[in-house]
């Protein structure tokens, strides 16, 4: 980030395939956008994403979010050199959460754009396997710790696991009538690992 030059800077994975209009949409997005608005994210599709996700009127509804997808975003420079870029501390998974946090913090804004869609080759939801697992719960409790109240932070455990083993919610968001979903990042996946 802090090698980047221009007014904008691309946050995009290696494996995200990009349509030839990313750039001009992504900046006439920008345009009719307040200064406050740091980061625009578009509509992410993955390989196995179930038509319940995909299709959801939540999914495909502009809006402001408390985090973006860090695999095809783009930000305003001046509003991330400001606020840090990504703490070195959140490798791999949860950096965006926190630059977000310290984003509206500061009187920024974030918003997902799903009329501008991109493709990522990574399987859809919380990759498997014990690497995944490990950074991104290490990286939840960096966050909490960071930037939540104590007391929430020390009931977030029973929260979770009633979440967790509540009826109709083993898949970490979908409700049994498909209709609740999850941040850009959020945690789809995470019960069945």
């Amino acid at each position: 980030f802090a090698s980047a030059k221009g007014e904008f800077v691309g946050i995009l994975d290696d494996d995200v395939v990009l349509p030839e209009t990313w750039t001009e949409h992504m900046l006439a997005e920008f345009a009719r956008e307040p200064e406050t608005t740091a980061v625009l994210s578009p509509k992410v599709v993955e390989p196995q994403m179930p038509d319940w996700y995909k299709d959801s009127p939540l999914v495909n509804t502009p809006r402001y979010m408390a985090t973006f997808r860090g695999c095809a975003s783009l930000a305003r420079h001046a509003a991330i050199r400001q606020c840090g870029y990504y703490d070195a501390r959140f490798y791999i998974f949860g950096n965006e959460r926190d630059l977000t946090t310290r984003l509206l913090n500061a009187g920024y804004r974030v918003k997902m754009v799903p009329s501008i869609e991109v493709f990522h080759k990574a399987p859809f939801g919380m990759r498997h396997g014990a690497r995944s697992l490990y950074y991104h719960v290490r990286n939840f409790w960096l966050w909490a710790f960071k930037y939540v109240p104590w007391l929430t932070v020390l009931a977030f455990p029973f929260k979770f696991l009633r979440k967790g083993l509540g009826a109709g919610n083993k898949g970490g968001g979908k409700t049994k009538d498909g209709g609740e979903v999850a941040d850009a990042v959020g945690t789809i996946g995470l019960f069945d690992n």
